[in-house]
């Protein structure tokens, strides 16, 4: 069988990391990188073994499945030109700069029956993947992402550059979009929202607390999901899990009651006698895989086997619509 033809349009910060990655994935050829500065194009290309390109409309008939990684304001006139001849999409996150242009392409879409797939990497985060069965019924998720300022993404806010990434994520664990949005932001360093945080209200009482910044002075990746057994704790920039769960002896002692019975008088150290008898912790063996590659063999897979990509279209609009409940949440709060 010959292997999935592929190309990337925008080699970028991310879309070289893009063309990295396809270049060497087993059963595809990254055929062709494809970028408005054609001197770029050419560097990337010679560094992968691909073809350049400077225009992504000339290469239509040479390949199978196209990446998206070029600015967030052409997402929607690149995909929709290689949806319409039939080819495989993954788009880099957010899919489209506004929600009535991603409602329009995932229609787009499903009426040509091409598939796409959205770049919400952190899916594909080992971190957040062994954490996955340990969390059951969540009652409450807090995450928070945080960075320094890098110049780049400004065209959009912090919540579509990266709160998205959690809204993603929250509604995967919670199984559902919101009921209630409320928010608050503000614009620092740019004319978009440069800093937010957002509480969301799901079905079943969970509720959501996230926070993002693009003007930090650290970075930060944690995401803590608090359930009915367990806490699990997730950092996704350290590829790193725990999980805190309650021991048999503390079940026990809780059966028919709020709190359990504990004689504190020979106690000296209170946090390590919880910690030692009361709650367990498990640090997860986490495989130390990156992320974008995993997403991109995922794509690839589902290209050629056919199969629904694990992010899909749908679900990038569902975060595409929470995300823009946010931003208008704030803007009622500026008002």
């Amino acid at each position: 069988m010959s292997k999935l033809r592929t190309a990337v349009i925008g080699v970028g910060h991310l879309g070289r990391h893009h063309a990295r990655i396809l270049s060497q994935i087993p059963g595809a050829e990254l055929a062709f990188v494809v970028d408005s500065d054609l001197a770029r194009a050419k560097s990337v290309a010679e560094t992968c073994g691909a073809k350049p390109a400077e225009d992504y409309r000339k290469i239509a008939g040479e390949i199978d499945a196209v990446t998206i990684a070029s600015p967030t304001l052409f997402h929607f006139e690149i995909a929709k030109f290689f949806i319409a001849n039939k080819i495989p999409v993954l788009i880099e996150k957010p899919i489209t700069p506004g929600l009535e242009q991603a409602q329009e392409l995932v229609e787009f879409a499903a009426k040509k029956n091409v598939p796409i797939q959205a770049g919400h990497v952190e899916r594909f985060n080992p971190a957040v993947i062994a954490a996955g069965k340990y969390v059951r019924s969540p009652k409450f998720i807090e995450c928070h992402r945080l960075s320094h300022f890098t110049f780049r993404s400004t065209d959009i806010s912090a919540i579509h550059d990266m709160m998205i990434h959690d809204i993603d994520l929250v509604m995967h664990f919670a199984g559902a979009e919101p009921l209630s949005v409320d928010a608050s932001g503000a614009c620092v360093l740019t004319d978009k929202i440069d800093i937010a945080n957002a509480r969301l209200k799901f079905p079943g009482s969970c509720v959501a607390n996230l926070t993002a910044s693009r003007i930090s002075d650290k970075t930060v990746r944690k995401i803590r999901i608090f359930s009915p057994e367990s806490c699990v704790t997730i950092d996704t920039q350290k590829k790193s899990c725990t999980v805190y769960s309650k021991t048999e002896k503390l079940k026990t002692l809780l059966k028919g009651k709020s709190v359990p019975d504990v004689d504190l008088r020979n106690i000296t150290d209170l946090k390590e006698f919880v910690f030692k008898e009361f709650i367990k912790i498990e640090e997860l063996k986490v495989p130390d895989e990156e992320p974008l590659k995993n997403e991109l063999e995922s794509f690839v897979n589902s290209v050629i086997s056919g199969t629904k990509p694990v992010v899909s279209g749908e679900q990038a609009l569902a975060a595409m619509r929470v995300a823009d409940r946010i931003l208008k949440s704030i803007d009622e709060t500026c008002k």
